[in-house]
């Protein structure tokens, strides 16, 4: 209990935890950091590490533009589920072309999990 306490205060404002604002283009996610006393930023591969995280077995990464945005589908299994992992900047997005435009994308891989 003191261990999960200290972690939750000590770290409540750490710019090291995922910054969930920062989403809105997960394909600009930067981390900071300090080293020698300055501040640096290192790019994060979200896709990637979200891939990774969830045990994700990928089979393919398709690329997919949509009128001014870029949409990366990652499809693979993961505990024996066909799934796909769908990513795009969400800044001024139409969320019912997007949703049309993903059903339509990913309707012949019948995912059983998609995780948008």
């Amino acid at each position: 209990y003191t261990l999960n306490y200290m972690l939750d205060y000590e770290t409540r404002h750490s710019p090291a935890l995922l910054r969930l604002p920062a989403l809105a283009d997960p394909f600009a996610y930067r981390l900071r950091y300090f080293r020698g006393g300055a501040a640096a930023f290192h790019a994060v591969d979200l896709v990637e590490s979200f891939s990774l995280l969830i045990g994700l077995t990928i089979s393919r990464i398709e690329t997919l533009h949509e009128g001014e945005r870029d949409y990366v589908l990652v499809f693979g299994s993961m505990e024996g589920r066909m799934t796909v992992a769908v990513w795009r900047a969400t800044a001024g997005l139409d969320y019912d072309r997007d949703r049309r435009f993903i059903e339509a994308t990913i309707r012949d891989a019948a995912p059983e999990v998609v995780y948008v």
